[in-house]
């Protein structure tokens, strides 16, 4: 699962709802997919947020959640890709005000990806080092020319293997900085999937 932050004139709108953290947390705890979707279009939603869920058997899913509605992206080619924007959502993006490079990024790298054949980790690391429009790329670097408070850059890129139970992260740009791999298995568990009925 991976989260990537929406903004819309809704939010806040629904106090005391569930905040999305705990979601988060519902989605990791649930069984199957069922039970991760449902943590998600269960109920109202404080603040909009972009939830991409994905399992280790193929499938997933991009579920944008606004406070009262949701959307949802089907991966095109297998390709699942979403950025700080509602691509999906009939609603104004207050994101794009701030983020405009959101607008293209998403579109871009899933072409990166289309080109990157075979698209394995080597392929995708690659393409996470991307610099179209810089600095305000996939691989984002800081725009000294832009105020401080609104000035951003990767902090750090990672790749997540359900497959392999693997991830690597860098601590930094994805351009200059190498990824280190960690195990997502837990000890002692069982390597082999689990399948519910």
């Amino acid at each position: 699962m991976v989260i990537n932050a929406l903004l819309s004139a809704q939010d806040g709108r629904n106090a005391y709802k569930k905040p999305f953290r705990m979601r988060v947390r519902d989605i990791l705890n649930a069984r199957n997919m069922h039970e991760a979707i449902l943590a998600i279009t269960g109920t109202q939603r404080v603040a909009s947020m972009n939830f991409l869920i994905g399992h280790a058997d193929g499938e997933a899913i991009d579920i944008e959640g606004a406070p009262d509605r949701e959307a949802f992206l089907y991966p095109e080619g297998g390709i699942p890709t979403h950025s700080k924007h509602f691509c999906q959502l009939e609603l104004e993006s207050e994101g794009a005000r701030f983020w405009p490079n959101a607008l293209y990024r998403n579109v871009g790298m899933a072409r990166l990806f289309r080109r990157a054949q075979p698209l394995d980790t080597e392929n995708i690391k690659d393409q996470m080092s991307d610099h179209f429009a810089f600095p305000h790329s996939i691989c984002a670097h800081v725009d000294l020319e832009e105020p401080e408070t609104i000035r951003l850059q990767t902090s750090s890129s990672i790749l997540i293997s359900s497959n392999a139970r693997t991830m690597y992260v860098t601590d930094g740009v994805a351009c200059t900085n190498d990824y280190k791999k960690f195990s997502l298995e837990e000890s002692g568990q069982s390597t082999k999937p689990h399948r519910h009925r």
